[in-house]
């Protein structure tokens, strides 16, 4: 008897059942917890477009890609909408997210080149779905670091950009991660401490003083705040359980905080460790006690993403971790600033 086998299609459905989303979100190989169903919500609930003043809502878009029956991958973006302009994002616009795109489910069938295989149907499928309900003039995708593969991105008119972090091993326990950091690090670490500097686990009455410290910090860099105190409160809320907090003080002072979110096996510097004082030392003595308590709770990664800027590439090189890239993907429609620049002369006119 011959053998036959049946070329199965890709398919995409728009998911409104969160608990199958989380369900399948629990196989994909390069899932966050940005990807999770309630995260999905709360970033589209306080994600805000600003054009031409006026603040565009997101809608959200979660496509499951199907193989015969079979579910292969999650497609999470965001459409805004300016007076029939559309723009889809994935992670939405001015919430902290480090991530989002798409993820490939794992099943036992699947092997390195079916994997591969899946990654340039589903992109090519979404993109198709995309430009043919959606029609935007521009697509941005910061994609997850388990996803290294341009190609499918660039076939399908993607610009493609690699972005920077660093990946640390804690799974060899805190004397190993301590042991791995630059030495200047580690002398500047015990300083903070000789000098009175400690940090705490914080709590939710806490994010007000990291987000007012991070919004200073970023204006004095002539840089906007891109999330709001309501959106930090509403993800600790919701996900307390994956959220650690991180405060410095001393003599009772505040000198500065972090937002750690934990998922999976990977603990992931979120948000904060803002410098301002001159307390020299203490953001470096809240990343080491961060790490410490990935340690501890088992964790066996800690990421520290955003290295792309030449300012801030020292700080976070000095704690010796591997170098990991995502992909920052964007592709723009022919005409796009002279469709934006209609919509917003049409705009002034109403």
């Amino acid at each position: 008897m011959v053998e036959v086998k049946i070329k199965m299609s890709m398919s995409l459905e728009v998911c409104t059942d969160g608990k199958e989303w989380d369900r399948l979100l629990e196989s994909a190989i390069q899932g966050s917890i940005f990807h999770k169903w309630d995260f999905l919500q709360i970033m589209g609930k306080h994600s805000l477009k600003r054009i031409a003043g006026r603040e565009l809502k997101a809608r959200l878009y979660p496509l499951v890609a199907y193989k015969g029956d079979e579910p292969v991958g999650l497609y999470p973006f965001y459409v805004y909408d300016f007076f029939s302009v559309k723009f889809v994002s994935s992670p939405p616009e001015h919430v902290e997210s480090l991530y989002l795109g798409p993820v490939l489910l794992d099943t036992d069938q699947t092997k390195p080149g079916k994997k591969e295989k899946n990654l340039i149907d589903l992109q090519k499928e979404a993109d198709h779905f995309i430009h043919k309900n959606i029609k935007p003039v521009a697509t941005v995708l910061n994609i997850h670091p388990g996803i290294s593969d341009s190609r499918p991105f660039k076939w399908t008119g993607h610009a493609v950009e690699p972005r920077h972090g660093y990946l640390l091993d804690m799974a060899s326990g805190t004397d190993a991660v301590w042991k791995g950091l630059h030495t200047g690090l580690r002398r500047k670490i015990s300083k903070a401490l000789g000098d009175g500097i400690s940090v705490e686990e914080g709590a939710a009455r806490d994010l007000a003083s990291i987000h007012q410290s991070l919004a200073q910090r970023r204006a004095e860099q002539g840089m906007a705040m891109t999330s709001s105190l309501d959106y930090l409160q509403d993800v600790c809320k919701t996900f307390g359980g994956n959220v650690d907090i991180r405060i410095a003080s001393k003599d009772g002072k505040y000198l500065g905080g972090i937002v750690n979110l934990l998922y999976k096996d990977t603990a992931h510097s979120w948000v904060g460790s803002a410098k301002t004082s001159n307390e020299t030392g203490a953001n470096e003595l809240i990343n080491w006690e961060s790490m410490k308590y990935a340690c501890e709770k088992k964790y066996l990664y800690y990421a520290i993403m955003g290295a792309d800027s030449p300012n801030l590439y020292p700080f976070k090189a000095q704690y010796n971790g591997r170098l990991i890239t995502n992909l920052s993907c964007r592709k723009y429609q022919p005409g796009f600033l002279k469709v934006v620049e209609t919509a917003y002369k049409a705009f002034k006119r109403d």
